[in-house]
């Protein structure tokens, strides 16, 4: 069945690195609207 540890920590990855997906999502609409004046 595998290693729940390895499963956990995996998961634990795949979640942080979705969380610095969503800040560097919020970055470039900031610079974007930075840019058009909003």
């Amino acid at each position: 069945m595998g290693k729940p540890k390895e499963t956990k920590a995996f998961t634990f990855t795949a979640e942080i690195l979705e969380e610095e997906e969503k800040i560097a999502l919020y970055k470039e609409r900031a610079e974007y609207s930075r840019k058009e004046g909003y």
